[in-house]
């Protein structure tokens, strides 16, 4: 017998259009926060072709569920064309951040980023898209 192989999509989609922006298929051993950056780099591109692209001086929101967390991902994030709104992991006790000030920056940034409230649940001064997995 042959070994099954298997996939994972991602979609990005634009929160106040629906429109989507980028559709991924990644290898299924690869999780959410390692195909992120693939699925970000491919709306920034289709975006690019229609002059929506987001820049650092004028970020697009990123909304994402907890699987895309991961402090190394916010960091990579962290003064980027994107703004993220990512859930949080529950995590058991307080962080612990060893002298990671970079990291710390950022998962604060993403908190006060939910704080703000949702995308589409309020009016929005700037474009909003939506990395999500389709399994």
């Amino acid at each position: 017998m042959g070994s099954a192989s298997s996939a994972s999509g991602a979609i990005a989609v634009d929160l106040d259009t629906g429109a989507i922006v980028a559709a991924e298929v990644h290898a299924a051993d690869r999780g959410d926060t390692a195909t992120l950056p693939d699925t970000l780099a491919a709306a920034e591109a289709n975006l690019a072709a229609v002059g929506a692209a987001p820049t650092p001086e004028d970020p697009a929101e990123l909304v994402a569920d907890k699987g895309y967390h991961s402090r190394d991902g916010l960091k990579d994030l962290e003064d980027g064309a994107w703004k993220s709104r990512i859930a949080e992991k529950k995590a058991a006790g307080v962080s612990r951040w060893r002298g990671d000030a970079e990291a710390r920056r950022a998962v604060y940034n993403n908190r006060a980023g939910c704080a703000r409230g949702w995308p589409g649940r309020r009016s929005s001064s700037g474009p909003s898209w939506s990395s999500a997995a389709s399994r």
